[in-house]
């Protein structure tokens, strides 16, 4: 009776930690993949989409790059993230403009235009979150034409 306790115990444990091990493989992976980014700094104008999705979605779609290597984001999805500040202060910021502008006509007709990196790989499991947009790191950021730049 010992020795089949024994060897009980000895598979299970050898099975946690062949999970364990494979979740450390998985987390790191995916923390390291959501890392890399594209070298240059692109110039992005893009439109808040408003997507109903947790406390805060601040996707944004693509309407123009101002360099030709990245034309294959326009008409997507970006998901803006700051550089220095926290996720809740960009969050806040563009929440707040895209809100108060709804109703009126500058809803459409203004965009954002953003300074920063895109990442490669898109940062969501479709299983987990609500976008599979790809990340945006953003440096600065400017509602409208006539906008002032904030950093982030």
């Amino acid at each position: 009776m010992k020795t089949v306790i024994k060897w009980t115990f000895k598979i299970l444990a050898g099975l946690f930690a062949v999970v364990f091990l494979c979740v450390l493989t998985y987390y790191s992976y995916y923390k390291w993949r959501q890392t890399r980014t594209y070298e240059e700094k692109i110039t992005v104008t893009a439109y808040y989409m408003k997507y109903a999705c947790g406390d805060c979605s601040v996707d944004m779609k693509v309407q123009a790059v101002d360099n030709p290597k990245y034309n294959f984001i326009i008409g997507q999805d970006i998901f803006p993230t700051p550089k220095t500040k926290t996720f809740e202060e960009l969050c806040d910021f563009i929440g707040s403009i895209g809100y108060e502008s709804s109703t009126g006509p500058d809803y459409i007709e203004e965009s954002f235009t953003l300074i920063g990196r895109l990442h490669k790989h898109s940062h969501g499991l479709p299983i987990f979150e609500c976008s599979e947009a790809p990340f945006f790191t953003v440096d600065k950021i400017k509602y409208g034409t006539n906008g002032k730049w904030k950093d982030f």
